[in-house]
């Protein structure tokens, strides 16, 4: 729930309390609404909850009561909450709405959906309705419908950034959306969000010293248990702290166990989940960052509207988001080599793309299992499979796994991360109508880490997602030894898989049509003992590439950094380059390194 909800719920007064009551509680709710607006989120709750008491199921104070639950991620308390305002007024369309929000993160999308058709039913003009649904339709892979839906909130409530980032992520993941139409799109954000800003930082009082230890600051809102932690976890962990002053702003309410053990990596741990983005760019100006790293880019938990105010002065984007922010404050992209060879896809961002040799290191969970023995050996069949989210299932995919199968006789597909039963049966009828039959699949549930990572045991084959290839999925596939069959097209999200894939030595699966996808998927199944011996060396395999240490991957973004900002020290303006593993690990040491040197020659 993005935009004020209350304006078309009743007033206070509106819900009859006693007389003596009316102005105290019109009060309140008017002082509750301005912590909100202020970002204090924990002091509006507060104030809602003594109007419950004061006036018991007041549907307004309950209304929002769920939309602050829904803020802390509290998604069975906004289920009451949306329920109880419902019980009074089943016709109330911003309580459907919440109420499809909190069902769909519950997984529970069929009733979702119903709360969402409802209420765009009853209120066609709800711009949340039409987002609720749209996230409901996206977890089911119908991108098209989903970017409808999207679209119709942007066209309700255009000054709602996060609906346009609804959008964004929904074509990003919709192979039918051309690459160029795609760049354009964010291209419009930045333009409508970014530009002209009357609080833009214009002047930045950071010494310009080409040399100095630099101070480089992390945006998420994932610094938790996220797929993002095990990507940053290990470079942190790397980093030299004589060329590196490290501040984390974390930008989630929930701080677990990876969150404290960041904190412990981190010289400076900020927690700006409650700041507006004056507040936040404040803080950034206050801590004298000089780079500033963005880990969301259109994500939930962005905070790409402080990026646009231009808070520090060099800005780049990092693992997050494959994609272009849009926004003209972002200077840099930092991207692997292999996944956006140069020339390629330059023209569709707004920054200037680093490409690195060594790119982005990978913690895997250390209580992971074993590898064992590849499965058809024992089975006699082969074992492909997915356990990609549904919504990066492109229209293309489904058909293509299902000429795979019936390409090699006997085989089977496993599917995880299967939403819920609405999603499983949907599965089945697009199989079912290219003729692959329910008891050649296996669908499972969305699992937690342990079992989730029992799963690849099961599998011989991972057959990769497209356009939106695997990142976190790849990784853990190759650490259990499986390997990875890829589509490789023309957008950075097409080639993630890609570049892990180079890394580890394994360019021949990845492969550029789906013909070929088809061919290397059979033939990698009709070579048993090859696979065999792949699974069982993978991880020595991964043990033994330098492009995949931990300490390469620091080094690289070191001297990455260093170049950044030498040229912003020069008056340069931000230009793309390339870092070679060679380069970072011989410029020793790399704060003295001149700038043509520190960051390779413009491409």
């Amino acid at each position: 729930m993005n935009s004020d909800p209350t304006a078309t719920e009743p007033t206070a007064a509106a819900s009859n309390p006693p007389a003596s009551t009316t102005i105290s509680l019109d009060a309140a709710f008017q002082l509750a609404q301005s912590q909100r607006a202020a970002g204090r989120h924990r002091q509006a709750e507060g104030i809602y909850r003594n109007i419950l008491q004061a006036v018991p199921n007041h549907p307004l104070a309950l209304f929002l009561l769920g939309v602050m639950a829904l803020h802390f991620n509290r998604c069975d308390v906004a289920e009451q909450r949306f329920r109880a305002v419902l019980q009074q007024r089943p016709d109330n369309v911003n309580a459907l709405a919440g109420l499809a929000t909190a069902l769909h993160e519950l997984g529970q999308s069929a009733e979702a959906e119903q709360a969402a058709r409802k209420a765009i039913q009853l209120g066609s003009s709800n711009a949340q309705a039409h987002s609720a649904l749209g996230r409901i339709l996206l977890g089911r892979s119908r991108h098209a419908q989903a970017s409808a839906c999207f679209a119709r909130a942007v066209a309700l409530e255009p000054r709602d950034p996060s609906l346009m980032t609804g959008l964004l992520y929904s074509m990003a993941q919709d192979d039918a959306v051309d690459p160029d139409r795609l760049a354009l799109m964010h291209r419009r954000f930045g333009k409508q969000f970014g530009a002209n800003l009357p609080d833009r930082v214009r002047e930045h009082a950071n010494p310009r010293d080409p040399t100095k230890r630099l101070r480089v600051g992390f945006v998420s809102g994932d610094l938790r248990q996220h797929a993002v932690a095990y990507f940053i976890e290990p470079v942190w962990r790397e980093f030299d702290r004589t060329r590196i002053e490290l501040f984390a702003y974390a930008n989630q309410h929930v701080q677990d166990a990876t969150s404290r053990r960041l904190q412990a990596l981190a010289d400076h741990w900020r927690v700006v989940f409650t700041l507006d983005d004056a507040q936040l760019v404040q803080q950034i100006q206050a801590d004298g960052i000089d780079i500033l790293i963005d880990l969301s880019g259109h994500t939930v938990g962005n905070r790409l509207l402080a990026f646009a105010r231009k808070p520090a002065p060099v800005q780049a984007g990092w693992i997050g988001y494959p994609e272009t922010t849009g926004l003209m404050a972002m200077d840099y992209h930092l991207c692997n080599v292999h996944s956006a060879p140069p020339g390629a896809i330059d023209s569709r961002y707004v920054e200037k793309l680093v490409r690195l040799h060594a790119s982005g290191a990978f913690q895997a969970d250390p209580q992971s299992p074993e590898v064992n023995p590849l499965p058809a050996l024992q089975r006699g069949h082969v074992t492909f499979g997915s356990l990609n989210r549904m919504s990066k299932l492109g229209a293309s995919v489904v058909p293509t796994w299902s000429r795979v199968l019936h390409a090699v006789p006997g085989s089977r597909l496993l599917l995880g991360n299967v939403a819920d039963s609405e999603a499983e049966r949907e599965l089945l009828r697009r199989f079912d109508a290219l003729g692959i039959a329910s008891d050649r699949l296996s669908l499972m549930p969305r699992r937690p880490l342990d079992a989730y990572l029992h799963l690849y045991r099961e599998i011989d084959i991972l057959l990769d997602t497209f356009p939106y290839t695997g990142g976190t999925t790849t990784q853990h596939a190759l650490w259990m030894g499986v390997p990875v069959v890829t589509l490789a097209g023309m957008r950075r999200s097409e080639r993630v898989s890609t570049g892990n894939l180079a890394r580890v030595g394994l360019e021949d699966w990845s492969v550029t049509s789906t013909d070929a996808y088809v061919e290397r998927a059979v033939r990698a199944a009709s070579d048993l003992p090859g696979l065999a011996a792949l699974r069982a060396g993978m991880r020595d395999r991964i043990a033994n590439s330098p492009l995949r240490q931990a300490s390469s991957v620091a080094r690289s973004l070191e001297f990455a950094f260093r170049g950044m900002w030498q040229r912003w020290c020069a008056g340069r303006p931000p230009e793309a380059f390339t870092v070679t593993l060679e380069q970072a690990l011989q410029a020793a040491p790399l704060a003295t390194a001149p700038i043509d040197a520190a960051a390779g020659a413009p491409r």
